[in-house]
């Protein structure tokens, strides 16, 4: 993987508490560019959040958007093999309820339909900086004191993974006021039930979707044009190998037993869940 100076996009959005719809659509719309290659390659990823997605730079307000680059593929699942997953795998906020649901039945789901819930749920933080099904943070009763942390934490999680699993999709109307009828429309088609959800193919084909890519583009052609190179780094022999490496990539996984790998959960209830 190259090297990626700027970091997480979970930083840039917390120290933004939210991104303008036009910055965070331009990062979304190059995630699925990113997803839609290595579903092509038949791998789907099963822990998209937003500190697995890095910045190849920390971009001003002011700045055009900065490239992207989707990390962590230690859970990730070969869709050639086994189009669906049976292992609950994934981070507590960002997981699709039909994955929560294999702990207690074990049945099968698509792993690449999960990856289209996760990112239904990157836009919505994104645009918000809440995450979409985690309930209000409660006001301590002034004569009760503070309660345990570790309990009030644990008792937020449990929170959100009902909400989940009843697709109780807390959006206040205030959080998306700002957002366009086009983006409302890709988030309740993204986080939505299985039978109802869009494809990433209907994700990558929405207007929205699609005149966001065009822009960021565009604004990468003028920047390269401004610096006197070309707007792309990427070219049809790149993508090729890329495809090439992702499945050696994943024959030695397999070969030393598939090991799941990444990095540890943190950060509130984005919890990790595998088991």
């Amino acid at each position: 993987m190259d090297f990626v100076p700027g970091g997480e996009l979970f930083h840039l959005v917390s120290a933004r508490k939210r991104l303008p719809e036009a910055e965070a659509m331009c990062y979304f719309a190059q995630a699925v560019e990113a997803l839609h290659f290595a579903h092509g390659a038949g791998i789907a990823h099963r822990d998209l959040k937003l500190e697995n997605i890095l910045l190849d730079r920390c971009p001003h307000p002011w700045e055009p958007p900065a490239r992207v680059r989707i990390a962590d593929w230690g859970c990730s699942k070969d869709m050639v093999q086994s189009l669906a997953g049976r292992t609950m795998v994934g981070t507590c906020a960002y997981v699709a309820p039909e994955v929560l649901r294999t702990a207690h039945s074990g049945e099968t789901y698509d792993g690449a339909a999960a990856d289209v819930w996760s990112l239904g749920v990157v836009l919505y933080t994104m645009l918000t900086g809440c995450y979409p099904f985690q309930d209000p943070p409660r006001r301590e009763h002034a004569s009760g004191g503070e309660s345990d942390p570790k309990a009030r934490a644990a008792d937020e999680k449990m929170a959100m993974v009902r909400n989940i699993a009843e697709l109780r999709f807390l959006v206040h109307p205030a959080r998306l006021v700002f957002v366009s009828a086009g983006v409302r429309e890709l988030l309740l088609g993204m986080l939505a039930p299985i039978e109802g959800r869009m494809t990433l193919d209907d994700v990558r084909a929405h207007p929205t979707c699609h005149a966001a890519h065009r822009a960021f583009e565009a604004s990468t052609a003028a920047a390269g044009a401004g610096a006197g190179g070309g707007g792309s780094d990427v070219d049809s022999s790149d993508e090729k190998g890329g495809v090439s490496r992702l499945r050696r990539w994943w024959s030695k996984r397999r070969e030393r037993g598939g090991s799941r790998g990444g990095s540890p959960g943190r950060r509130n209830n984005g919890e990790e869940v595998r088991m």
